[in-house]
């Protein structure tokens, strides 16, 4: 018999086929402090599209999210978070600074089983899927 209700640390078993709908459930009152800003929700993963122009900071939104997260005893994976700016095509490559401390900035990363890169070409998810098809053609010989 369980005395303290309060001392449950652990929820859903990781991988099972309630879990991504049950963390939908329990996120669908987090919201973006700004109007502009939009959450994507998708299974246990939840990305925040920033746009340039906007009235409140990053560093404030995220701060918020934590906050929420706190409020409803999650924890955020730091140590998965990442930032990414997009930016157009060009020769010059401007040297960007995080901004958002602890956050590591990246030029590339796998969003929805894409890989996608800063100044949006698709040389890197190319690479990949046709890494994938010389992997399976060579384990079908």
């Amino acid at each position: 018999m369980i005395s303290d209700i309060g001392s449950i640390t652990r929820g859903i078993i990781q991988g099972s086929g309630l879990g991504p709908t049950l963390y939908l459930v329990m996120e669908c009152d987090l919201q973006p402090k700004s109007v502009v800003y939009l959450l994507l929700k998708y299974a246990d993963d939840t990305n925040l599209l920033v746009s340039e122009n906007t009235d409140v900071e990053l560093a404030d939104e995220f701060s918020h999210v934590i906050q929420w997260a706190d409020d409803n005893k999650m924890i955020i994976n730091q140590s998965a978070t990442k930032e990414i700016v997009f930016r157009r095509p060009s020769h010059k490559r401007l040297h960007m600074y995080p901004s958002v401390n602890g956050v590591e900035l990246f030029t590339h990363t796998k969003l929805f089983g894409a890989w996608i890169e800063d100044n949006f070409k698709v040389d890197m998810h190319v690479d990949y899927i046709l890494s994938l098809c010389s992997q399976i053609i060579f384990l079908m010989k």
